[in-house]
Order: structure tokens, then C-alpha cells, then sequence
């Protein structure tokens, strides 16, 4: 195994010096500041490794080449913005990264209600808690339909919630679940929000995995010749947000996807951190299925080297109420 860590770029609070002390041995990055669905030139994936490679470290991880919402959606276009992904890839592989991890969450990537959730320790970490983010739904962006979704009971806790947070709370919650987090799909308004709600009405799980098969039988064959390794990140979390739907969180979601392209290039980003707030996902018997197309282990914001024998390892900066 090799000790990698997620950097989000030069903006990142967190320095290549801090990595390095800290222990890494390598980067798992993006060229986040890239418009997504535009290709990532030879020139810029070349700058961003000599950076790293001054702080005496290497780039082997791409985390995310981000799948935009109107391939995920097959919107008119998709076409064009496939031609670039599979161009970024020809690109990174002549610069030697081989390793690309990628998401088909719609419309948000991952998602946190709170950044800096103080623990026992001392430490902060990151959190999402179902009730904080379902009064955002119900009161904040009052999406039609939300209280069926969330239920009698999540429902009436998320309003207790909403009736006790001050203003400011309100807003740092909305602040929080709009702006986006790093190596996600960028910030938004409520109107935005709204506006992608309406182009995802009437897709059901299995028009998403359809939409989800045709790109990865357009984009596994380059990977292949390439040498390359896709590896989808679960669900995170592992639950339907918005009334969307999410088709990467338990073991037979991944099983239908990696039998949709049975080569090495479709693999899967094991995030322990994700999966293992769902009780009905047994992590240990995940590992055992899938051992021979993890590629990526992760537990937080440290991963793991591509492997055929991923080690678990306990989620450690994650914090989830769903």
C-alpha cells in the first residue's frame, strides 16, 4: 500500500508540505479549477505534477475527473463533453496517471451539513447529519414532494430543528449544502438548485443506470487500451437526496455496475467512510466480493495505491446521521 493524500490544489488550506509531513508518499488531486465537461490540457496536468513534484511528491490518483450532469442526464451535448472526458483521459495516461476516480451522484457530489463538527478530541470533522439537511429541503428549499420522501417522523424532527436554529445557523446550514465542497460540482442558488431538480424529473433508478451504462461503454474501451482504471466512488452518503436517484450505494449497486464493463477499467473507489453508515452494508463481506476490482481503498482523506487486496480500514473523518 502506499499513503496517498486528497489535495484540492493550490487553494487548499492544507499545504504539500503538510502532506509530506504528515506522512504522505503521494497526491490523489484535480485540476478542480477546470470547467467541468471541458478537457484538462497536456500543459495544465503537466504544471500541476511539477508542483508536486517540488514538494518531492507524485500525482497517482486523479480525484475527480468529474461526469457532468448533461452526460449524466444524456442532455443534448452529452456527446461532445464525452469526447472531452475520454481526451482528458488520453491526456493523463500520456503524463502517466493511470488511476481516475469518478462519481455518478446526481447533482450534488458529496454532501456535509456541517465542516467543522467539533469532536470529543478536539478535532473537527465533517458531518452530515439527514434531519439538518431535511429541514434544508423541506424549509429552506421547499422542494415539492419532500415530506413524503423524508417521512412523518424525519419530517416533524426536521421542523423541531428549523423552529429552534437562529438566523444565522439557517444560514450557515444553506451555506453549507449550496456552496459545494471540494472536488465537487461547484456552488449554487436555491433557484439552481431547483433548475437541475427539474431537469432530473421522471428519471427513476433505472433510466440513471441505463444513462450510466451507456457512459461507461463509451469511456471503458479507451481506458482499457490506455491501461487506465475507473474507479466510481459510492454514494455519499449512501441514501437518496432530493428525491434523486443514487445507484451507487450498497453491494448490488456496485455488482450491476462492474458487470455493465467486466475489464480492469471499470473498477471502484472502496470508500469505508461512505459505505459504512448504512448498517445493511457488512463492509468485511464487500472487500471479499470485490477485492479484485478495488483499485482505490479510502477512508477519508487519506487512500490507498490501486491493489487487488485492499485493506479495511475504520472510516476516521467522516461523521454521518442518516
Amino acid at each position: 500500500m502506499q499513503q496517498t493524500w486528497r489535495w484540492f490544489g493550490p487553494t487548499d488550506n492544507v499545504t504539500l508540505s503538510d502532506a509530506r509531513q504528515a506522512g504522505a508518499e503521494a497526491i490523489v488531486t484535480a485540476l478542480h479549477e477546470i470547467p467541468i465537461g471541458e478537457t484538462w490540457p497536456v500543459e495544465a496536468i503537466k504544471k500541476r505534477q511539477d508542483l508536486m513534484r517540488a514538494a518531492c511528491l507524485e500525482w497517482t490518483v486523479v480525484e475527480s475527473l468529474v461526469v457532468s450532469e448533461r452526460t449524466k442526464l444524456r442532455e443534448p451535448g452529452y456527446e461532445k463533453e464525452i469526447g472531452h472526458y475520454i481526451e482528458s483521459l488520453r491526456n493523463l495516461a500520456s503524463c502517466g496517471i493511470h488511476i481516475v476516480a469518478y462519481n455518478l451522484m446526481p447533482l450534488f457530489s458529496w454532501m456535509r451539513t456541517d465542516l467543522n463538527f467539533p469532536l470529543a478530541s478536539g478535532a473537527t470533522t465533517m458531518r452530515f447529519d439527514a434531519t439538518a439537511f431535511a429541514a434544508f429541503d423541506l424549509y429552506m428549499l421547499k422542494r415539492k414532494g419532500a415530506e413524503e420522501d423524508w417521512g412523518e417522523d424525519r419530517s416533524r424532527a426536521a421542523y423541531a430543528l428549523y423552529e429552534e436554529m437562529s438566523i444565522p445557523r439557517r444560514n450557515k446550514l444553506m451555506n453549507t449544502i449550496l456552496q459545494g465542497l471540494p472536488g465537487g460540482n461547484g456552488a449554487f442558488t436555491l433557484d439552481e438548485v431547483r433548475s437541475v431538480l427539474d431537469r432530473y424529473r421522471g428519471m427513476n433508478a433505472a433510466d440513471f443506470r441505463s444513462n450510466a451504462a451507456a457512459f461507461l461503454r463509451q469511456v471503458c474501451p479507451v481506458a482499457e487500451e490506455l491501461g487506465m482504471r475507473l474507479c466510481v466512488h459510492p454514494d455519499d452518503p449512501p441514501r437518496s437526496l432530493l428525491g434523486l436517484p443514487r445507484i451507487v450505494s450498497t453491494a448490488d449497486d456496485l455488482a450491476h455496475l462492474l458487470d455493465l464493463w467486466p475489464g480492469d477499467a471499470n473498477g471502484i473507489t472502496f470508500c469505508a467512510g461512505s459505505l459504512g453508515v448504512r448498517a445493511d452494508n457488512d463492509l468485511a463481506a464487500m472487500v471479499r466480493r470485490f477485492a479484485h476490482r478495488i483499485w482505490l481503498p479510502t477512508s477519508g482523506r487519506h487512500s490507498g495505491r490501486p491493489t487487488r487486496r485492499a485493506s479495511l480500514r475504520q472510516p476516521t473523518s467522516k461523521a454521518m446521521l442518516i
